[in-house]
C-alpha cells in the first residue's frame, strides 16, 4: 500500500495495515488534519439522519478495534484519544445497508482521522443476484468524508473525486458477469499531505482520511 520510491529519504517503513512502523523506529503519532473541525463533521453526520451516536467524544478503550482500512496509530504512542462513532441501518427491500462513521481526535478535539463505511454484503448471494444501493452509498459517504472541512482538499473537490470513484465502482459492478462476485478495487488521492483512501467491493464501500504518515515518517 505504501511503497518507497528510489531516491527518497529513508526512514521507518509503514506497514500495509496502516499500523505504522518497524519496532526499532520511533513511534510517530497521527497529525491533526489541517482545517478539519469535529463540530462541523458531527453536524454533517447528524444531517444525514441515518442513525444514533454510539460514542461522541468518549475515550478510546482497549475494546476498540479499527476497521481494516481505517487509519491506525502506532500503539506505542502514549497519548489520550477520543472516539466519535455513529452507526445506522437502512431497512431496504433487497439488502441491508449499514452505515458507520468514525473519527478520532486528540483531547483538544483536533481531528486525527476519519473513516466512513457503507456495508451491504449478503454472503448468501452472489453480487449479480441483488443490487447494491449505490445512490444511498454515495450520499452517506459524501456527507461523511466531505463534511469535515480541511485545508488540503475542499469539500467540492473531495465530493467530485468520490463521485468518480463511485461511478467507476458502479460500472464495474454492472459489468460483473452473472454468478460472479464483484471483487472491487481501491484508489487514493494525496493532496497537501492529506491522504484519502477509497475502496469498494460487493461487500462494502469505504473511504478514510488522515494526514499522510509517510510525510511524518520522513518518507517520500
Amino acid at each position: 500500500m505504501f511503497a518507497l520510491v528510489a531516491g527518497c529519504a529513508t526512514g521507518p517503513e509503514l506497514h500495509d495495515d496502516f499500523a505504522t512502523y518497524e519496532v526499532s523506529s520511533e513511534p510517530i503519532p497521527l497529525t491533526p488534519i489541517p482545517g478539519a473541525d469535529i463540530t462541523t463533521w458531527t453536524e454533517a453526520i447528524e444531517g444525514l439522519e441515518v442513525g444514533e451516536w454510539l460514542n461522541s467524544g468518549g475515550p478510546i478503550t482497549d475494546a476498540y478495534f479499527p476497521a481494516r482500512a481505517e487509519p491506525q496509530e502506532d500503539p506505542r504512542v502514549e497519548a489520550d484519544r477520543l472516539s466519535w462513532e455513529l452507526e445506522g441501518v437502512f431497512p431496504l427491500e433487497d439488502v441491508e445497508l449499514t452505515f458507520s462513521a468514525h473519527a478520532m481526535t486528540d483531547t483538544s478535539e483536533n481531528m486525527l482521522s476519519i473513516y466512513c463505511e457503507a456495508a451491504y454484503g449478503n454472503y448468501e448471494y452472489s453480487a449479480s443476484e441483488w443490487d447494491i444501493p449505490f445512490d444511498e452509498v454515495r450520499r452517506v459517504l459524501q456527507g461523511c468524508i466531505a463534511g469535515s472541512g480541511n485545508n488540503a482538499i475542499g469539500s467540492e473537490e473531495l465530493s467530485a473525486w468520490l463521485d468518480e470513484q463511485m461511478d467507476f465502482a458502479e460500472a464495474e459492478y454492472a459489468a460483473t458477469p452473472q454468478g460472479r462476485r464483484f471483487m472491487g478495487f481501491a484508489d487514493f488521492v494525496d493532496a497537501g499531505n492529506v491522504l484519502v483512501w477509497f475502496s469498494s467491493s460487493d461487500r462494502e464501500t469505504t473511504v478514510s482520511l488522515s494526514v499522510d504518515l509517510r510525510t511524518e515518517a520522513g518518507l517520500s
